[in-house]
């Protein structure tokens, strides 16, 4: 597993690229013909989701 540690301004900008992402895929989504790669590009949608979540979930501290 890895492990990244990042400042708040990390955070945000790498939450701002990630959701810019997920915009852009689902436009891209929606205009993709080809259902193949229609549904590459969804798991990639849930990828990215899952990653956004992951940011904004506050992590428990150690004890």
């Amino acid at each position: 597993m890895l492990r990244i540690e990042l400042n708040t301004d990390e955070q945000m900008l790498l939450q701002q690229v990630l959701e810019r992402r997920i915009r852009d895929l689902e436009i891209e989504i929606l205009h993709t013909d080809h259902a193949e790669f229609r549904n590459l590009l969804k798991e990639h949608l849930a990828l990215l989701r899952r990653l956004v979540s992951r940011l904004t979930t506050p992590v428990a501290l150690a004890a």
